[in-house]
C-alpha cells in the first residue's frame, strides 16, 4: 500500500485554523482556530462535524504534497488544488503561522507549479491573498474575493508573478 493511501490527519489540525466553516453556529472564520478544535489532537465534535470538514482533504492527505515531514502542521501551510472560474485548477496555499508562505520549501513548491503552468494562490493570515498567474494564464481582467472572509484577492500577472520567487 502506498504511503498516501495510509495517510490520516493524526495530530494535524491545521485546516481547523485556515479554513472557514460558514455552516457552524457561530460561523468559523478563516485564520482563526475553530472553537471545537483541540489543537494537535482533533475535533471535539468529530462524529457530528460539518459536511465541509467531513469531505475536506488537503493535498497532503490526498497524497499530492510530499512526505510525512511535509504534513501541514509541520510546514505550517495547508495546500489544496481548487478550481478558480475562468482560470482553471490552481494550487491554494493557506498560511497556518505568520510568514510560513515565505519559507524556502513553499517558495520552491510555488515555482514548481509555475513551471508546470499552474496558477498559485497564497492566502496569508493577514493581508490580501495573492493569486500568482502562470504563463498559461498571463492576465485576467477581473477581480474576486475569497468566499468565507471576503478579502479581495490581489492578482499578480505573469511574468511579475514568477519574478517574485526567483
Amino acid at each position: 500500500m502506498a504511503e498516501s493511501e495510509r495517510r490520516v490527519c493524526g495530530g494535524c489540525t491545521a485546516c481547523c485554523k485556515t479554513h472557514g466553516i460558514l455552516t457552524l453556529v457561530p460561523q468559523k472564520m478563516p485564520g482563526k482556530w475553530c472553537s471545537h478544535c483541540e489543537i494537535g489532537k482533533g475535533c471535539r465534535i468529530y462524529s457530528v462535524r460539518p459536511d465541509e470538514c467531513q469531505t475536506f482533504r488537503c493535498d497532503w492527505l490526498s497524497g499530492g504534497a510530499g512526505k510525512e515531514c511535509h504534513r501541514p502542521d509541520r510546514i505550517r501551510v495547508v495546500s489544496e488544488s481548487r478550481e478558480i472560474p475562468g482560470i482553471g485548477t490552481a494550487l491554494w496555499m493557506f498560511e497556518v503561522s505568520e510568514r510560513a508562505l515565505e519559507a524556502p520549501m513553499i517558495r520552491h513548491w510555488t515555482l514548481n507549479n509555475f513551471y508546470k503552468g499552474n496558477c498559485v494562490l497564497h492566502v496569508p493570515l493577514h493581508g490580501n491573498p495573492r493569486l500568482y498567474l502562470s504563463h498559461k494564464v498571463p492576465s485576467i481582467d477581473r477581480q474576486f474575493r475569497l468566499d468565507a472572509d471576503q478579502r479581495m484577492v490581489d492578482i499578480i500577472p505573469f511574468p511579475e508573478s514568477i519574478a517574485a520567487f526567483i
